[in-house]
């Protein structure tokens, strides 16, 4: 199975990277867990659904 580049280097080691490797791997998790919602959000700006306005969807654009 082909991994991921982010798979990669939250499975490599990096002692000798120390802090700024501990943040890099954070900021993999962090983009991995908000990058679904960042999708989601532009759907609802997007689509029209009965239960969100023109004013919701409009600020939904600017999140």
């Amino acid at each position: 199975m082909v991994e991921s580049l982010p798979d990669l280097i939250l499975e490599r080691e990096s002692p000798a990277q120390g802090q700024l490797g501990r943040i890099r791997n954070q900021l993999i998790l962090v983009r991995r867990y908000l990058s679904p919602q960042r999708d989601l959000v532009a759907r609802l700006a997007s689509e029209k659904i009965g239960w969100l306005n023109y004013d919701d969807r409009r600020l939904s654009e600017h999140a």
